[in-house]
């Protein structure tokens, strides 16, 4: 049995949590790989989160 390694496994936790919060919905596979990156970019972050909140104030 391998074992993962810490980042991993709180990686997992916050992939599972984000796929079901429909707070994240529409932008949830971008936030996720932006945050998997090797190159964090935390303006990207930023953009791909407030992109999600102008859609959901939209509705």
């Amino acid at each position: 049995m391998t074992q993962k390694s810490v980042p991993d496994l709180i990686y997992d936790k916050f992939a599972e949590f984000v796929g079901r919060d429909s707070l994240f919905s529409g932008i949830s596979e971008g936030l996720l790989k932006q945050v998997r990156a090797k190159k964090k970019s935390e303006k990207e972050i930023s953009n791909l989160l407030s992109k999600g909140k102008d859609e959901d104030s939209g509705t």
